[in-house]
């Protein structure tokens, strides 16, 4: 199944290039659409109008999943299942990423519901913040996706340690066949967009061509390629 290719717009950010001017290196490395973490109106804005320019789809907002707060502390998702407010500065940003979206016409958001290896027991506390976020979703009319977590990534020589490495496809073990086969097989029409940068081993690239291999790499990707 040929389907749209996309990569997000901060994949090239290392080497000095905004988000919105990623846009057109993205493009013309031959991807179809992309994805932004930024969730403040006016980026969401910024990126909406340069993408409409390009001929890129907007595919969805990865909404705020972390945060550091005035005492250095940091917070993560896994706050949403726990007593006390220390989720609610998560919780607006989320919301003003579905405002986002919903203003600017992108179709809906994507958010995690954990984080790292040992997530706290699902308890009515979460659920009911959850279904207040899934209530303004249908409210503003935009998809609420949830992200799918600890799926074997390990570290090899830590396991208690997030092995969450973004690596590019093929840098890794993973078997891509049977995941497209899959796809197929339960009739996923979606885009194939990955969540990727220029990591250091390939900081000696220019940035035309870092894109061009991720490309390259996304197509075998999509055709089952292991």
């Amino acid at each position: 199944m040929k389907r749209r290719l996309g990569v997000q717009s901060t994949c090239i950010g290392s080497k000095g290039i905004s988000e919105v001017e990623a846009l057109s290196y993205i493009k013309n490395a031959g991807f179809d659409c992309f994805f932004t973490g930024s969730y403040k109106l006016d980026a969401v804005s910024a990126l909406k109008n340069e993408a409409d320019k390009q001929g890129l789809d907007f595919e969805f907002i990865h909404a705020k999943w972390h945060y550091t707060d005035a005492m250095g502390g940091r917070f993560f998702m896994n706050e949403f299942w726990k007593p006390g407010l220390s989720y609610l500065p998560l919780f607006d940003a989320t919301i003003e990423a579905m405002d986002s979206a919903a203003a600017c016409g992108i179709s809906g958001i994507c958010q995690h519901i954990t984080s790292g290896w040992v997530a706290p027991p699902a308890c009515d506390i979460g659920f009911e913040r959850f279904d207040r976020l899934v209530d303004h979703a249908v409210k503003k009319g935009v998809k609420l996706t949830f992200e799918n977590l600890r799926n074997y990534g390990r570290d090899k020589e830590d396991p208690a340690k997030d092995a969450d490495y973004h690596l590019l496809p093929y840098d890794g073990t993973f078997d891509y066949g049977a995941m497209i086969e899959k796809m197929d097989k339960y009739g996923y029409e979606g885009a194939l967009t990955l969540e990727v940068g220029q990591r250091k081993e390939y900081q000696h690239m220019s940035p035309e061509d870092f894109l061009a291999m991720l490309y390259e790499r996304t197509v075998r990707l999509s055709k089952g390629e292991k």
